[in-house]
């Protein structure tokens, strides 16, 4: 790659020859050595050694790190990271450097990286690992005694997930040091454009000059959080990467506090719910205490608004936190008393919250409470003319994809800006979640931080993260098809000013070399061709394309090399393109098809019903509600199902009225006979196969079968579904629990399983029918889910969609 500009300014400017200039590195041999205090915090040695390692893949020489008292000044570069005698010397410090913010200065034989640099210190009582909850949690209780006279929600429970034990670094140690040496490494040239060393860009120098250079780098927004892999146990690249991306945890300017949801720990607690009934929300004339676990508030409760102004001045005088968290437990409620109901949601959260905000700032006038607009409440609060002052507005999820499309750009221009006057200068803060598969949006990432520049504190950002086969904890989700949204993101959080095209034509140009032109074809199609209708996606004629233009790139590329790998790991991330074409073709002799969408089994308001149900057929757990219904020639509404899915198995409860005195009576597991008499079929086409077949008689013996076509062994194959039936005097009914495996762990035992890529969505939905064959009284009867024929009742081309938004 080019030089940076700086480097041949120096090289010109320098005599050709020339031992005793001041170089870094001179012809491969180290003229210089890093130094560090004798007691340097955590990311001041972590930056040390992230100097020293480029520094080497560079230019191949080894730099040694040396505390101040073994420096040997002599003819060398001194390299000074973080705060040292050294530096106090040369009237170099931290001082106004905050959230990453950082200095680079150079002298006679010196360079100084410094930045602010803390060690994060947690504030007992913290839980410091999952045995440690109950004790932490009883002294936070013996803490808050008398602040409540009931219990609130313990705070820190999961403080100890923030300590990374691979680089040993808190989440939210303060590294200005690190990003000092991470500016420098950009100003060499080195990028970072996804975890590990195959998404690096470093150039091969013979030698580094010591620059001449007094620069001071702030950062746009002061919050640059991605809400990603958990700390505890991501593997040391995926860390890596969100320091050399310049991210933070938010922690330098809004604190530890849980920083979701955290309104719904104040009545959290069955003490809470048992001691105060009237803070709940009314429901269907009941008191709500027991949705997700915590209940729903009632918005209009005086005694709750007493609970939640103690609570945070707790949380601010014990644990010393600069802002809290108080937004509505997930999927809220909206409570139907008498004042509740004549409020809209919008009023009724943000109206709480000010009150309470008007309290808290007589006593803790610089401390800040977060509320987020979300969902329901998200819309404007008409009731509230001026925010109280201490309030942080949390812009959550407005479809940043969408925002090449003007009408969409405009609705959230005027929503950010109303927000804007409604909160005091500069108490907004941005959250967009970023799940968003093949959608590749940097422009539209560029423009709204270009847009929120001195009005947002920053953005806390939830992004894909997977859990990566023979590790422990998760990574970075599909880098090849996230990582450049994400490092968008990540770099116009630090410099909204950039120019976007500037920034894409390097990324292109050093990071697919000769195939750079076919890969910014094939990127440029993804952004311009994704659908918006209200679900960012790239629909499947669209992905069959984009991964031809991938294809197209790779064969530009030279054979085993990096660029090579970087387009095949892209690639890898979509299903192949002959099963692409397959599947675009089935589509279309499909047509438009009927939609069942799932229920999430594990979501948290299943918990307690999923951890105590039992396969028994009887359908009595709260989650079997069923929605699904089958027509045909069968009794119309006689036959009704749900299907849920959980991380490893897809649950079907289905209801059949009318007698079972039909059935096959000499049916047992796997004999075929089940097949002529009264049964009901599931039929499924994961993304990994089509399709298998389940049948299940009134009796409760099942037949499976995989119905591939050509396939040999399809009476072989064995579902290892958990299977019962429940028969009543007028009804019979079915529960079915059926595994569910990853092809890539599955593949190499297929007669026993049922295979998928990933689980069903909009974008790549699983395909089934449910078929009941019913013979009662003598009136035979074929209903379905998608109404069939008995000559076409495993036609694949009949299935619906299985699906979740």
């Amino acid at each position: 790659m080019p030089l940076p500009k700086f480097l041949i300014c120096l090289f010109l400017t320098l005599p050709a020859m020339a031992p005793a200039a001041p170089w870094i590195v001179h012809h491969g041999q180290p003229n210089a050595e890093i130094v560090i205090s004798e007691n340097p915090p955590r990311l001041v040695r972590l930056a040390a050694n992230e100097l020293q390692t480029f520094l080497e893949k560079i230019s191949g020489a080894t730099l040694p790190i040396v505390t101040e008292t073994e420096a040997a000044p002599d003819d060398r570069v001194q390299l000074y990271i973080g705060r040292s005698k050294a530096t106090d010397n040369l009237g170099i410090d931290d001082s106004g450097l905050r959230y990453g913010a950082y200095r680079q200065v150079s002298g006679p034989g010196y360079l100084v990286l410094l930045g602010h640099d803390a060690d994060f210190v947690p504030v007992e009582p913290y839980a410091h690992d999952r045995g440690d909850q109950s004790r932490a949690a009883r002294d936070w209780d013996a803490l808050t005694a008398d602040k409540t006279d009931s219990a609130w929600g313990f705070p820190m429970s999961s403080i100890y997930r923030a300590y990374n034990r691979v680089t040993e670094t808190w989440a939210h140690d303060q590294g200005g040091s690190l990003q000092a040496v991470y500016g420098f490494l950009r100003q060499l040239g080195v990028r970072w454009y996804w975890p590990g060393e195959l998404g690096e860009v470093v150039p091969k120098l013979d030698s580094i000059p010591l620059p001449e250079i007094d620069e001071t780098v702030h950062p746009d927004f002061p919050v640059r959080h991605f809400i990603g892999p958990t700390w505890q146990n991501a593997p040391e690249e995926a860390v890596l990467w969100a320091f050399r991306l310049g991210l933070n945890s938010g922690y330098a300017r809004l604190g530890l506090a849980p920083k979701t949801h955290g309104f719904s720990r104040i009545h959290a607690r069955p003490e809470m719910q048992k001691a105060h009934p009237d803070f709940y929300a009314v429901i269907g004339g009941e008191r709500d205490v027991k949705t997700r676990g915590t209940g729903h508030a009632c918005w209009s409760s005086a005694g709750l608004q007493r609970e939640a102004v103690a609570y945070a001045r707790t949380m601010f005088d014990h644990y010393q936190v600069p802002t809290l968290q108080l937004s509505p437990q997930d999927g809220l409620r909206m409570c139907q008393c008498e004042d509740c109901a004549r409020l809209t949601p919008s009023d009724a959260v943000w109206g709480l919250l000010d009150r309470v905000a008007r309290e808290t700032i007589q006593t803790h006038p610089d401390h800040h409470l977060v509320g987020a607009a979300y969902t329901s409440y998200r819309e404007l609060p008409a009731a509230i003319d001026k925010l109280s002052p201490n309030i942080v507005v949390r812009l959550n999820n407005v479809g940043r994809p969408n925002f090449r499309e003007a009408e969409h750009w405009k609705w959230y221009r005027d929503l950010a800006e109303g927000w804007r006057k409604k909160a005091a200068s500069g108490q907004l803060i941005r959250v967009e979640n970023n799940y968003y598969d093949t959608v590749i949006h940097p422009r539209s990432i560029a423009r709204d931080l270009q847009g929120m520049k001195g009005v947002s504190l920053g953005e806390m950002n939830e992004v894909n993260r997977e859990y990566t086969a023979g590790r422990t904890g998760q990574t970075w989700g599909r880098p090849g098809t996230n990582h450049l949204n994400l490092y968008v993101n990540a770099r116009f959080l630090w410099d909204a000013g950039q120019d976007i095209e500037t920034v894409l034509a390097e990324y292109y140009r050093t990071f697919y070399g000769p195939a750079a032109e076919a890969m910014q074809r094939a990127f440029d199609f993804a952004e311009a061709n994704y659908s918006t209708d209200g679900r960012a996606r790239l629909e499947l004629p669209e992905r069959v394309r984009l991964l031809e233009l991938l294809h197209e790139a790779r064969d530009v590329a030279p054979d085993d090399s990096a660029f090579a790998q970087r387009i095949e790991l892209i690639i890898s991330e979509f299903d192949r393109l002959e099963k692409l074409k397959n599947m675009l073709a089935t589509e279309k002799q499909r047509g438009e098809v009927p939609r069942f969408e799932y229920w999430n089994l594990t979501s948290g308001k299943w918990d307690e019903a999923r951890a105590s149900a039992k396969i028994d057929g009887r359908l009595e757990e709260a989650f079997w509600n069923l929605r699904g219904k089958l027509t045909g020639s069968g009794e119309p509404g006689a036959t009704r199902f749900q299907m849920m899915l959980a991380d490893d198995a897809l649950w079907v409860g289905i209801r059949c009225r009318g007698s079972a005195a039909t059935d096959a009576s000499a049916a047992n597991l796997d004999d075929d006979s089940i097949l002529d008499g009264n049964r009901v079929e599931i039929l499924l086409e994961t993304d990994a196969h089509a399709f298998y077949r389940i049948a299940v008689s009134p009796s409760g013996a099942f037949y499976d079968s995989d119905m591939a076509e050509g396939n040999e062994n399809g009476k072989r194959w064995n579902s290892n579904a958990e299977i019962a039936v429940h028969r009543e005097a007028d009804a019979w009914s079915i529960e079915a629990r059926i595994p569910l495996v990853p092809e890539s762990e599955g593949a190499g035992d297929p007669l026993h399983h049922v295979l998928f890529r990933r689980p069903p969505r909009t974008l790549w939905p699983w395909y089934f029918n449910i078929v009941r064959f019913d013979a009662n009284q003598g009136q035979p009867g074929i209903s379905g889910f998608i109404p069939v024929t008995a000559e076409n009742a495993h036609d694949r081309l009949t299935f619906g969609e299985l699906s979740r938004k």
